[in-house]
């Protein structure tokens, strides 16, 4: 029966390598220890050798003449203390523990740590008057030579109190009163009211015996406790 490949072409069996034509016999050669026979050569030299004992010679003993200090003793157990009489406590000792609700109350300020003006224009005198916190900006505006840019430094330069008189209030703006005239534009104000919130001057007019100066609130919030 014939063999045939998928394409019905007779199949064909591949012929001996070509490389096994030139390939070289050996009819000639001698097989030496093949049969792997043991052999055992003898070693005449030991390489281990018996330690030799070593003579030290007699021993003599060494007597000395001098008298050996005796040990010193422990000390003796100390004694337990006695005890103490208890000692008392009356009512008067006792502490009052406090009301942790209710906050410490701010202290006032000493009468020479606040800027006061030496006096007050008659139709202030309707306004509440208050104490603030300041704390003075310097403005340094520098101008690019080849875009002609702006670009406005702050730093904050002292904290001080002073005396002022409120105008008005609201969420957005503030305005007071000054006898200041050296308060500079961003400086940051707190006034010392229940409103507990932070301001910076904006805008700043001439005022009788002074200067009004109009407030916007700010990002900046000092701390103005020392």
């Amino acid at each position: 029966m014939t063999i045939k490949n998928k394409d019905g072409s007779v199949y064909k069996v591949r012929g001996p390598n070509p490389i096994m034509k030139e390939q070289d016999i050996w009819s000639d050669f001698t097989l030496h220890n093949m049969s792997f026979d043991q052999e055992t050569l003898q070693n005449s030299v030991n390489a281990i050798k018996k330690n030799k004992k070593i003579d030290l010679g007699s021993v003599t003993t060494v007597k000395s003449d001098k008298i050996t200090a005796p040990l010193p003793t422990s000390p003796p157990p100390p004694q337990k203390a006695l005890p103490e009489d208890e000692v008392k406590i009356t009512v008067h000792d006792r502490f009052e523990l406090p009301n942790f609700d209710v906050p410490d109350p701010t202290p006032a300020p000493k009468d020479e740590d606040v800027l006061k003006p030496a006096a007050i224009n008659e139709k202030l005198k309707n306004y509440p008057k208050d104490i603030m916190y300041c704390m003075l900006a310097e403005v340094k505006e520098r101008v690019d030579a080849l875009y002609q840019d702006k670009q406005i430094k702050i730093s904050y330069v002292k904290k001080f109190l002073f005396e002022n008189i409120i105008i008005s209030e609201n969420d957005m703006n503030l305005v007071f009163w000054s006898h200041l005239d050296f308060l500079t534009k961003s400086s940051v104000v707190y006034p010392r009211n229940n409103s507990r919130r932070w301001w910076k001057i904006d805008k700043i007019k001439q005022a009788p015996d002074g200067m009004f100066f109009s407030c916007v609130p700010t990002e900046v919030t000092p701390n103005f406790r020392t």
